[in-house]
């Protein structure tokens, strides 16, 4: 037994970013995917995938709209929620996100904070 290669199994990924889902799903991964952002849709078949993220704001006229992410961002607020629960459940190994825009998508520091609290802790790419 000791001479026999490690079983490799593929990594249980959750991406909260829509352009790494269709990274991850371009390069074959797709039966990683075991979780996903509200706002992906593509490839289409993601959509039976388990959606972890939801949005704070409601898109009403665009001055609400720039009312709610102003009010949001003042108080320290993400404009984005993170279903905790369903990701735990979820397991995953790897946590796809990004660090270039608070507003764009869920921030980096929620999903560290999230993360940090996890065992087995998942990887963030």
């Amino acid at each position: 037994l000791e001479s026999m290669p490690p079983i490799r199994v593929a990594p249980r990924v959750v991406s909260v970013l829509p352009s790494a889902t269709e990274m991850l799903c371009l390069l074959g991964g797709r039966g990683m995917l075991v979780g996903r952002s509200h706002e992906d849709n593509y490839p289409p078949d993601v959509a039976s995938v388990p959606i972890v993220t939801g949005q704070r704001t409601s898109f009403t006229t665009s001055a609400d709209v720039d009312r709610q992410v102003s009010s949001a961002l003042a108080a320290g607020q993400s404009l984005y929620t993170l279903d905790e629960r369903l990701i735990r459940e979820l397991r995953p190994d790897v946590i796809l996100t990004q660090d270039i825009c608070t507003v764009c998508a869920i921030d980096l520091v929620t999903v560290e904070r999230l993360c940090a609290s996890m065992e087995p802790r998942p990887a963030i790419v």
